[in-house]
């Protein structure tokens, strides 16, 4: 299989978000295996005997796409193929991977929501989430979906690649920040200690649509017509969205969507 990039949009950065970071790491003999994966010099050794991994690339950021495409070539065990969100659920279904590499990109392109639509249509395909930063909703939604790995595009590509190769394996891979807050359970991994669930994580796919049309400043009429739907069931979605964020004022809404990086 040849590498391949499929074209795609727009990409924008996130602002980091900290709420990982402030609590005391697991005791070593309660970490998950992913922790024990090799990082990643011995990661690194090239080998003829070494199997070659088929790879979906997903992000929406073509010049991000087409750099990690000439590097992982060049690591010679990696047959990668990238696409845009639009493209994972097809690309995966064709290619059928060792492992997808799924860029989650900025809150506005709601990549996470593409990884949950493929996640859902392809539980057996192992998944490795990457991220601009580590960010709370993100973590949460990984957890929750099982992901077999979380990493930000803070990390070297030395470490990305050990990563990929460890969940490939059969392992899960965290990057640091996110591993020391899990723990292993019976029905799988959960954080802890549990933290509330973040802010934009407690509405609705339709409730979230709505939120920003209106933190953007559209009217009530103006978002139902957008959204496609009536301007009464509309207002009923306000209600329920501005209930659940515990705000208000209209205006609430746009302080918090400035807060959440979905708007500067």
């Amino acid at each position: 299989m040849h590498p391949t990039s499929v074209t795609s949009d727009k990409s924008a950065p996130n602002n980091p978000d900290s709420e990982f970071e402030e609590d005391n790491p697991l005791p070593a003999d309660e970490m998950l295996d992913g922790g024990a994966c090799d990082l990643p010099a011995r990661a690194s050794a090239k080998t003829d005997a070494r199997k070659i991994l088929r790879l979906v690339v997903i992000d929406n950021h073509e010049l991000f796409r087409e750099g990690l495409l000439r590097l992982l070539v060049m690591e010679g065990d990696f047959s990668p193929v990238t696409g845009a969100y639009a493209e994972a659920r097809s690309l995966v279904r064709h290619f059928w991977p060792d492992l997808v590499l799924f860029g989650l990109g900025s809150a506005k392109q709601r990549g996470i929501d593409f990884a949950q639509s493929m996640r859902r249509e392809f539980p057996a395909v192992r998944l490795l989430l990457l991220d601009e930063s580590v960010r709370a909703r993100h973590v949460h939604e990984a957890v929750a979906m099982k992901a077999e790995g979380y990493w930000t595009k803070h990390a070297n590509f030395a470490k990305i690649v050990a990563a990929m190769r460890c969940v490939a394996s059969g392992r899960q891979s965290f990057c640091p920040e996110v591993e020391k807050h899990l723990r292993k359970t019976p029905s799988g991994l959960r954080l802890d200690p549990p933290h509330e669930r973040p802010t934009m994580a407690r509405l609705t796919t339709p409730e979230a649509d709505l939120f920003l049309l209106l933190a953007q400043g559209h009217t009530l009429r103006q978002s139902a017509e957008r959204l496609g739907i009536s301007e009464k069931k509309a207002e009923d979605r306000r209600a329920r969205l501005m209930h659940k964020l515990k705000v208000q004022e209209l205006a609430d809404l746009t302080r918090l969507a400035i807060k959440e990086g979905l708007l500067k």
